[in-house]
């Protein structure tokens, strides 16, 4: 349920080649039951089934593009990525993808600071033009090994217009309806 890794100077998504320290996530916790106990970063921690997110995931399927709005060299965003969702909430999303590098910059590890938020384009069944929303990633990490993707990462939304938020809460509304029925 726990993997060795807490806290590393080289990323191991890209072999070594991003030299900042990054929290990756090592929980799988849909696997683990209550009362389960491991350690990360150093820290002994404890799951206890509480969930602790202000918003219900929804396991919804959606095509991405993404990329950050400015790379260190330049004020250009990135070429777009493609991807999708694993899962979307109100404040986020759980993103899928094969891919990583982009014009030579790390997107994942670059996109978890404040100064180069993730440029996002999800598109929502039934509306021309995607949803336009920026993001900080929160976490990223190698996908299992039975995925169609090699990596997933938290994506928290930090910038959403008011008409976007909008129809993202209505989305999230009928998606939860769908599920229900």
């Amino acid at each position: 349920m726990w993997s060795n890794s807490t806290y590393e100077r080289s990323c191991p998504v890209c072999h070594g080649r991003y030299d900042s320290v990054i929290e990756h996530r090592s929980l799988d916790a849909d696997k683990m039951t209550d009362g389960s106990t491991g350690t990360k970063g150093g820290v002994k921690i404890r799951y206890t089934g509480i969930e602790r997110r202000r918003f219900r995931r929804l396991k919804t399927p959606l095509a991405v593009q993404f990329g950050l709005t400015s790379v260190p060299w330049s004020d250009v965003p990135t070429s777009a990525a493609l991807g999708k969702t694993r899962d979307v909430s109100g404040e986020g999303i759980c993103l899928e993808t094969n891919t990583v590098m982009r014009d030579r910059t790390h997107v994942l590890a670059e996109a978890m600071t404040t100064e180069k938020p993730l440029f996002l384009f999800i598109e929502i069944p039934d509306r021309e033009p995607p949803v336009e929303v920026l993001g900080r990633v929160i976490w990223y990490d190698l996908a299992p090994q039975d995925s169609d993707f090699r990596f997933r990462a938290g994506v928290l939304f930090t910038n959403m217009g008011e008409d976007v938020r909008k129809e993202w809460q209505d989305f999230l509304s009928s998606a939860k309806r769908k599920k229900r029925s």
